[in-house]
């Protein structure tokens, strides 16, 4: 024996706790089922945003953490884009996809250099807006050159910076 409950709610008020009772030979229930109808839509971004580098981590290490925001009664996951920060549109140098949680240990970031640290919360509905975050890594303590050494990139070498994230 099963039964089946369609429901369809039809404005704001329809959403909140449904209690279900069920009887039969036996008796009626004493305390009823009670299921939370939640609207689902897509998920506010995160919040709170920080980009944290201290004295026991490399510099070439930064961890990014946010609060999560709500989650559009879905299960969320998180996303990181690191583009170079000359402007918005720039390459992704590195992405974090699917973090169930918005806290990303970034490391290969080279001294000097500043970065742009995308955030979003996914979930079945869609995207939330990004949270943007602006970041410069603190210059290493690097012993001076001689005047006459020359730099790898003025020599025409072409380097190449490897990012891992992880989660």
């Amino acid at each position: 024996m099963s039964s089946t409950l369609n429901y369809l709610p039809n404005n704001e008020l329809d959403f909140g706790s449904l209690l279900c009772w069920a009887a039969n030979d036996v008796g009626l229930m004493k305390q009823p089922c009670v299921m939370q109808i939640v609207p689902a839509a897509k998920p506010e971004k995160a919040r709170n945003c920080e980009v944290f580098n201290n004295s026991s981590m490399p510099r070439s290490v930064a961890l990014v953490s946010c609060l999560p925001g709500w989650d559009g009664g879905l299960a969320q996951t998180f996303t990181l884009e690191v583009r170079e920060s000359r402007h918005k549109h720039s390459r992704i140098l590195a992405s974090v996809q699917h973090s169930p949680t918005p806290v990303f240990n970034m490391k290969g970031l080279k001294p000097d250099e500043e970065y742009l640290f995308i955030i979003t919360a996914v979930n079945s509905r869609g995207t939330s807006p990004p949270v943007t975050l602006s970041y410069k890594v603190p210059v290493e303590m690097v012993p001076s050159l001689s005047s006459n050494a020359q730099r790898s990139d003025e020599a025409g070498w072409l380097s190449w910076t490897l990012f891992i994230a992880v989660v």
